[in-house]
């Protein structure tokens, strides 16, 4: 604001005294925005504008840097990290559900391990005890022409060698080093032919016939087959030496030779 107060002695003195007035009321009104001031040392206007406009261009680039860090491509990233990292922490807990699902399953599997080895063992003994208890004499019908197994008690296996029409066993369990001895009688019409010898030793790797011994291969005597109607055989099957293996006695009863044969066996001991 500028004021100016003449000094032409034509001025009139109305207007210098509006010129005072007004200037007055303006000081005052400086002086109300300047109470608040202190001032200790020489204050340069100049310097303070120059400072006033680097505070204001230091703002705007502060503000362009709060800008960035909301809305730019690292804050972007830093956000996806962020995320990333919630998936990971919820992936690795899931992982670690499944891997305590696993070793429950795996302790499991340890234990149906163990209760199977124990169930078998259990199994084994009940086995061996209906093998001992297998009934003392089993009689069957065996078609003549058909081959196959007709016994087994876990000592001995019976075999019905349709081809050859004769019966043949297989030791399963005999002590170590054991023989066994048999033979059969063979009786069609009025004519009776027997036979008796050692025929085995040692567990079979092969079915034995009752006719002679047995120790390298099955050795057939055909003159023992039952292929005559109106026939009977009986064989017999015991341990050499051991107490610890039972005795049989097979009788095989021919009606009609191509049709069903009566076998009765009987565990001695």
């Amino acid at each position: 604001m500028s004021h100016h107060i003449s000094n032409n002695l034509t001025s009139t003195s109305s207007n210098n005294q509006a010129d005072l007035t007004t200037a007055k009321a303006d000081i005052v009104a400086i002086k109300a925005k300047t109470d608040f001031l202190s001032i200790t040392q020489n204050v340069d206007l100049d310097v303070i504008e120059t400072d006033t406009l680097n505070n204001k261009l230091d703002v705007a680039t502060l503000n362009s840097q709060l800008a960035n860090s909301v809305a730019s491509t690292l804050k972007t990233n830093i956000d996806a990290n962020t995320s990333a990292r919630t998936t990971n922490a919820t992936n690795i807990a899931s992982n670690l559900t499944i891997i305590s699902g696993h070793t429950s399953a795996i302790g499991a599997n340890l234990l149906a391990r163990t209760q199977n080895a124990t169930d078998i063992a259990t199994n084994s003994a009940s086995i061996t005890t209906i093998n001992n208890a297998y009934p003392r004499e089993t009689t069957i019908r065996q078609f003549a022409l058909t081959s196959g197994d007709i016994y087994n008690d876990g000592k001995v296996k019976f075999y019905w060698d349709a081809a050859n029409r004769q019966l043949r066993f297989w030791i399963l369990d005999i002590p170590s080093g054991q023989y066994t001895v048999g033979g059969v009688e063979r009786w069609v019409g009025t004519g009776i032919t027997r036979v008796a010898n050692y025929i085995s030793q040692n567990n079979s790797t092969y079915y034995h016939y009752f006719t002679g011994p047995q120790l390298g291969g099955a050795v057939l005597n055909s003159s023992f087959n039952l292929s005559s109607s109106y026939a009977r055989a009986t064989y017999f099957l015991t341990p050499y030496s051991t107490n610890d293996y039972p005795s049989y006695e097979i009788i095989v009863l021919v009606g009609y030779s191509a049709g069903y044969n009566t076998i009765t066996i009987k565990r001695l001991i």
